[in-house]
């Protein structure tokens, strides 16, 4: 097969893709490959590679040539250590939030955004693969914890928990699906939650140490770790305050009834699946079939292969130190929620909240969302009314002030220009206009159109004109 695809330089996706409408055998294990073949080699399509014996679908950009050119450097891209933080701190600031939450739906609502950071965390540590199977096996437990919370709603017409307790008992298929759920999304061993959840945090524990010098690169492990107790923990306050107890409101309790058939059927459904998603029971569908399909590095050649197999050896060895604090961050979170939340709790409907005391301004400020609302309120309230008076000032005072100087020069230049060209362009024309009036109303008068006063005229003038000649002549 070797010779065939890689010394007679057949093309490589024209066979392989072929093993990729076979499922599993995308990524399978080629037999009857000679020894040289063994070794990494690059087949002549460019379009996958062979490593060990596995044929790998190589990634990146399709060249000019049909090829994929470049490499993807998963662990050392700053762009994806901001990936990881981002989702990191999404995570767990959601998840704080979620604590001090009593709307049944608000609790999910929060808990979906803090798996979402999980989500964004695997992709940014450099494994697809992880965020993906995460996002699969979230839609499955989140799609059940929302329909029981609209299950619970329905029964007892409220979203507080406030008004619940106690309801195992009168909705007994909502109490055990909501429980799967719960259960699986807080990460029991063998639900789908626990295999996803774990493939992440696996991962970023391998990042972490990759980067030994880099305590940047620790904080997303560290707090994605820290976020899988506190969803233990709120989850099964949410659980715990729903189902168990006494109940809160009697009224509500005593009108509470199991939802119809339409619902219960697709949450046990849900919950079936929320079981079996992470490959318990079926185990072609786990990590392994993300991981064939959308690893990192096949979706992406990487750039360094040796740095690439570090790293999945660095998780492979960390193994069962992330299973060993992921469950116990699940065993702390429920022992903690039991111990406030359950009736043989010793802090088991105590005022340990009332305000006044530590929980409680921890309480009051988880509750007000770290308080982002009113930052923001008080940003559009103070800082943008402050700025808009600053601009009004602005407008008014220098604005408004330039252009009236402006206009006011203007309008007595303009004033001085009326009054040169009224008095003297116009007052010219206008006396040259009198003047030749004044005159031609003198000289008009000597035109009578009388013929005997042109000729008594004429007579004078004549006559004025030879004495005039005869005093010229006699004097000079």
């Amino acid at each position: 097969l070797a010779d065939v695809v890689v010394g007679a330089g057949v093309q490589a996706h024209q066979l392989v893709d072929l093993l990729v409408l076979r499922g599993q055998e995308n990524h399978r294990q080629v037999g009857g490959l000679p020894q040289a073949a063994q070794q990494l080699q690059t087949i002549h399509a460019g379009h996958f590679y062979v490593e060990n014996g596995e044929i790998r679908r190589v990634g990146g950009q399709r060249g000019q040539g049909g090829g994929f050119q470049g490499g993807g450097d998963f662990f050392s891209s700053p762009a994806l250590l901001v990936v990881a933080l981002t989702g990191a701190v999404t995570a767990f600031f959601a998840a704080t939030i979620a604590f001090a939450q009593t709307d049944i739906k608000k609790v999910l609502a929060y808990s979906t955004v803090s798996q979402l950071g999980y989500m964004m965390l695997g992709l940014g540590v450099g494994s697809v693969s992880a965020g993906l199977f995460h996002l699969t096996t979230h839609a499955i437990f989140t799609a059940q914890l929302f329909l029981g919370s609209g299950s619970v709603i329905h029964a007892v017409h409220s979203n507080e928990i406030t008004d619940m307790g106690g309801l195992r008992k009168k909705m007994p298929i909502t109490w055990i699906t909501f429980g799967i759920g719960t259960l699986a999304i807080a990460g029991l061993p063998f639900l789908s939650g626990f295999y996803s959840k774990e493939a992440i945090l696996g991962q970023a524990l391998a990042y972490a140490q990759h980067h030994e010098g880099s305590w940047l690169a620790h904080v997303p492990f560290v707090l994605g770790i820290s976020t899988a107790g506190m969803t233990a923990f709120y989850m099964f306050r949410l659980f715990f305050s729903t189902f168990h107890g006494e109940p809160r409101n009697h009224h509500a309790f005593e009108h509470a009834h199991e939802s119809p058939w339409t619902m219960t059927v697709p949450l046990c459904v849900l919950a079936a699946l929320s079981i079996v998603a992470g490959g318990i029971f079926i185990p072609q569908f786990n990590g392994e079939w993300f991981e064939s399909r959308v690893a990192s590095e096949i979706l992406f050649k990487p750039a360094s292969l040796e740095t690439f197999e570090h790293v999945k050896h660095i998780a492979h060895e960390g193994h069962s130190l992330v299973m060993g604090l992921s469950i116990g961050m699940f065993a702390a979170g429920i022992g903690l929620s039991s111990l406030f939340f359950l009736p043989f709790g010793p802090f088991y409907r105590k005022q340990v909240l009332a305000p006044g005391t530590p929980l409680g301004a921890v309480h009051t400020f988880l509750k007000n969302l770290w308080y982002i609302d009113r930052i923001f309120t008080w940003i559009a309230l103070h800082l943008v009314h402050m700025a808009q008076v600053a601009c009004g000032a602005f407008d008014r005072y220098v604005v408004d002030g330039f252009v009236n100087l402006w206009g006011t020069i203007c309008r007595y230049i303009l004033s001085v220009s009326g009054t040169v060209d009224y008095w003297g362009v116009d007052g010219t024309v206008r006396g040259i206009g009198d003047t030749c009036l004044r005159w031609g109303a003198r000289v008009r008068r000597l035109q009578t159109g009388l013929l005997q006063e042109y000729v008594y005229a004429s007579v004078f003038i004549f006559a004025g004109v030879f004495v005039l000649s005869v005093l010229i002549v006699l004097f000079l």
